[in-house]
């Protein structure tokens, strides 16, 4: 099998391993993402909710007792708040999130919440509605529509029979009757005050006072009937409107400790704790069941979530030791059939870049890197053909250097000195290694106009490259500042690729030439 084959195949493995381990983890994040936006959008939203919803109704409840009890408006207002930014909002969210919902059981228990919902609201309405209207209590409504009358009626009369008795002489047998009449008012007062507490707070012990003061209150007038001619007759007939706003008084008050005494007495309190209180707790029983069972649910999809991570990191770390183990597997038979060639053509590379160009015997190569070596082998020829070029002009520049009885100096394109031979030494008076980098202006006069303009011009029409302010009417300085006059030519030479110009001073004889 070609090298290229063997390429194609590994990588190939490698991608398919690759493309695996992306798809296991794309289905794996789905399944995880799938539980955790359950967690979030549905589970904990559904708790949270069906919180809300309970703290809604308890604060209801609260709410409407507070009205029942007090009838202050801040207890309406607390109720009208709790529906509307707790009980409402949170059936609407339940309602929504309900379609959701995994456990069929849960929506079954939402539907009966709202259904008891309907009934509680219903309730809650009439009872605040009837709260504080008269009719809500009708043994108080009788008491005070009916009973009150005929109770003033009694307290007038014997008011009356006592202040009559005052204007009569005072005698001892008038002052017993006077007595008589004093009793029969203070127990009528004592028996209204018991039968009203009663009426007020249920206590029994009211009802047995009213009940004592009441036949006290007949055992007095039956003692005054007997002294009736002793009575003015003014007296006589405030006496008989009394006793008959009496007999009236007992049928109505007979009437109104039976309506006392029933279950419903007082309607609010009695639809509070018989109809609402009752159903609030049983929605929130049917509540507390769905919570807990969320809640359930919640515990199980995060310890879903867990496993599939647990899962996610065991398949990783399998895939991540297959595609390993393969990797080097890959990695080894590739080396064996390809390191060989390289490494014989990495030895004509070296020997090439050593300018060793003696044959390598024994080479083999493959398909693939037969047309690689026979490239490097051309370009070792070329790089050989350069190479001896560029040793014999090395080698012809050099002799002339040391032969020649002229100054002579070479310079690159950018005017800088690269050289500089032992005639040119002694004109300068300069070792080479003092002017060897330096830019060539520092062997002319700082006035010369040479010094401020020598400068290598390369002309883009022809590609020419001149050295400006070269001829035979220069001016020189030498290290010790002495000015001489002399001529200066360049040539151009190509070194394959480099370009420098050789430059040859000859020093001339007779005065400098004027100044600018």
């Amino acid at each position: 099998m070609k090298t290229a084959s063997k390429l194609i195949l590994g990588f190939g493995v490698m991608i398919i391993i690759i493309v695996a381990i992306v798809m296991v983890n794309y289905y794996k994040l789905k399944q995880t993402e799938l539980f955790h936006d359950r967690i979030v959008s549905l589970r904990v939203p559904t708790v949270n909710n069906s919180w809300l919803l309970r703290n809604g109704i308890n604060s209801a409840m609260a709410s409407l007792r507070g009205w029942v009890l007090m009838g202050k408006e801040e207890s309406k207002k607390a109720r009208s708040f709790a529906w509307s930014h707790e009980i409402n909002p949170a059936l609407d969210n339940l309602r929504k999130l309900s379609v959701y919902w995994t456990n069929p059981e849960n929506v079954k228990r939402f539907l009966k919440i709202e259904e008891l919902i309907i009934e509680f609201s219903g309730y809650q309405n009439e009872i605040e509605e009837i709260t504080q209207a008269p009719e809500n209590v009708p043994a108080n409504k009788i008491m005070a529509d009916e009973a009150g009358p005929v109770a003033l009626r009694m307290t007038k009369s014997i008011t009356e029979i006592i202040d009559l008795e005052n204007l009569e002489p005072d005698i001892a047998n008038r002052k017993f009757l006077l007595r008589i009449m004093a009793d029969i008012r203070g127990s009528l007062g004592l028996a209204l005050s018991n039968i009203k507490s009663y009426l007020l707070g249920g206590n029994l012990k009211f009802k047995n006072n009213f009940n004592d003061k009441w036949r006290e209150n007949a055992i007095y007038s039956d003692e005054l009937q007997k002294y009736r001619n002793l009575l003015t007759g003014r007296q006589g007939n405030a006496f008989d409107a009394f006793l008959s706003a009496r007999l009236e008084f007992v049928d109505i008050i007979n009437k109104v400790v039976k309506l006392r005494m029933l279950p419903d007495w007082d309607a609010s309190n009695y639809l509070l704790s018989v109809k609402a209180a009752p159903i609030a707790d049983k929605i929130l029983y049917i509540l507390n069941e769905m919570v807990e069972n969320q809640q359930s649910l919640l515990v199980d999809d995060e310890n879903k979530v867990t496993f599939l991570i647990q899962r996610l990191v065991f398949l990783q770390w399998i895939l991540l030791l297959v595609g390993i183990i393969f990797g080097a597997l890959f990695s080894f038979f590739i080396t064996r059939s390809i390191l060989k060639p390289i490494k014989e053509i990495t030895r004509i590379i070296e020997k090439i870049s050593a300018a060793n160009f003696e044959a390598i015997p024994g080479l083999t190569t493959t398909a693939e890197t037969s047309p690689l070596v026979d490239s490097i082998r051309k370009i070792g020829v070329k790089y050989y053909d350069v190479f001896t070029q560029l040793k014999e002009k090395n080698a012809l520049i050099t002799s002339i250097f040391r032969k020649s009885n002229e100054g002579m100096i070479t310079v690159n394109e950018q005017g800088i000195i690269e050289s500089f031979n032992k005639v040119a030494e002694q004109i300068f008076g300069h070792n080479s290694d003092e002017v060897n980098g330096k830019n060539l202006n520092i062997l002319f006069p700082e006035k010369d106009k040479c010094k401020q303009n020598i400068a290598i011009v390369r002309y883009p029409d022809t590609g020419e490259t001149k050295v400006i302010c070269e001829g035979a009417k220069l001016v020189g300085v030498r290290k010790n500042g002495e000015q001489f006059p002399m001529s200066l030519a360049f040539e151009k030479i190509d070194l394959t690729g480099k370009i420098i110009f050789l430059g040859v001073f000859s020093e001339k004889t007779g005065s400098l030439l004027p100044e600018g």
